[in-house]
């Protein structure tokens, strides 16, 4: 059915769009520890 088709789809959207905002929060946390890093030295 047409539906299943549309729904298959939006799950996949969701899917890719999590994706990136993993990557986006990892990246975030990444520099957060950087710059912790940095001050304690």
């Amino acid at each position: 059915m047409i539906v299943d088709r549309l729904d298959a789809r939006l799950k996949r959207r969701i899917r890719i769009v999590s994706a990136q905002n993993l990557e986006l929060v990892v990246e975030r946390a990444a520099r957060q520890f950087c710059r912790a890093q940095q001050q304690r030295q």
